[in-house]
C-alpha cells in the first residue's frame, strides 16, 4: 500500500525494523479483538496494521496535515475512524481492547534526538530535560544551574563548529585553569566557544554575541582572554562554509558526509571565494 505522508512521517516510514516490530507486537497481541485506539496515528501506518486484527479502530491525531494524511490513506478501511482532536480532550466512551500509542515514553522528544541520547547515555554524560518555553540561552541557564557546585568551569560549544579538534580543546582546558573566562569568536560576530565559571555571566547567543560576552565578562572583572582561531571560528551558515570543510576537514565525520553527498568545491574569483556544487 502507498502512503501519502508528511515530511516528517515519511522518514519514520522508511524505518523498516520498527515498523516490523509495530507489527509483529499487533500480530501477536492476546487480547480481545473488538476495539484498539491508535493515538497521534500520524499517517495511519499504525492503523493500517491493526485493521486486520481489530473489529473497529479509533485513530487520533491532533496535527491537521497528518491527520488528513491519515484520513485518506485509511478511506477504504470501514473499520477504521479517524479524528482530527486532541487526545486529552477527546471524549473515549468506550474502553479499548489495546492501545497503540508511539513514543510515549519519549515525549517532547523528536525522533532525531533520540541516537543522540543514546550516545550521551553511552558516554555516560547527564542529559537535563529543558523547561517549557525554553530558548537557547534560557537552556544554557538551566543546564549551568545543573552544573554549580558539580564543576568548576564549564564548556559552552556550540554543535555546528565542525573543524574543532581534540588539541584545541585540551589546550584551553590547560589554559582554563588560570585564567577566569576565555571565549572564540565565530566568523560573523557570533561565538563559538566559551570556558567560564557555572553562572560566571548569562549568555547572549544569536546576533552579535561575541561583543556581548566580552563586555559581560569585563562587567564583572573576569579580564576575558580572546583565543582567535579559523578552524573554532568556523561554522557551518552559508555555502562557503561547506567548501572551507571540504578543503580543510580531512578526517572529520561532517567532510565524510559532503563526500557522500557529492558535494565539490572549487576555488572562485567571484563574490565568493569558493564555488560548492554538488552531483546531480
Amino acid at each position: 500500500m502507498k502512503f501519502k505522508t508528511t515530511p516528517y512521517h515519511f522518514d519514520l516510514l522508511k524505518d523498516s525494523d520498527r515498523l516490523a516490530a509495530f507489527y509483529q507486537a499487533i500480530k501477536d497481541n492476546d487480547t480481545n479483538s473488538d476495539l484498539a485506539f491508535d493515538l497521534g496515528c500520524g499517517s495511519g501506518v499504525l492503523s493500517y496494521f491493526l485493521s486486520e486484527y481489530f473489529k473497529e479502530i479509533t485513530a487520533v491525531e491532533v496535527d491537521r496535515s497528518a491527520f488528513n494524511c491519515a484520513k485518506e490513506n485509511l478511506s477504504d478501511f470501514k473499520n477504521v475512524n479517524v479524528v482530527n482532536s486532541d487526545v486529552l480532550e477527546y471524549d473515549f466512551d468506550r474502553k479499548a481492547d489495546l492501545i497503540v500509542c508511539e513514543m510515549m515514553d519519549t515525549a517532547l522528544i523528536d525522533e532525531e534526538e533520540v541516537p543522540v541520547l543514546n550516545y550521551a547515555k553511552k558516554l555516560n554524560l547527564d542529559t537535563i530535560l529543558e523547561d517549557e518555553n525554553s530558548n537557547l540561552n534560557k537552556a544554557l541557564k538551566q543546564a549551568m544551574k545543573y552544573c554549580k557546585g558539580k564543576a568548576k568551569k564549564i564548556i559552552i560549544v556550540p554543535s555546528d563548529v565542525p573543524l574543532i579538534g581534540k588539541t584545541n580543546v585540551q589546550m584551553l582546558i590547560d589554559a582554563s585553569k588560570s585564567l577566569d573566562f576565555i571565549i572564540v569568536p565565530s566568523k560573523g560576530g557570533g561565538t563559538n566557544m566559551i570556558i567560564m565559571k557555572p553562572m560566571a555571566i548569562h549568555t547572549r547567543f544569536e546576533g552579535f554575541s561575541y561583543k556581548e560576552h566580552v563586555q559581560a565578562a569585563e562587567r564583572k572583572k573576569l579580564n576575558p582572554q580572546v583565543h582567535d582561531s579559523f578552524f573554532m571560528a568556523l561554522d557551518v551558515n552559508t555555502t562557503e562554509d561547506l567548501g572551507e570543510i571540504m578543503i580543510h576537514g580531512k578526517k572529520t565525520h561532517t567532510r565524510q558526509y559532503l563526500k557522500e553527498l557529492k558535494v565539490n568545491v572549487e576555488s572562485f574569483r567571484g563574490s565568493e571565494r569558493l564555488k560548492v556544487t554538488r552531483d546531480d
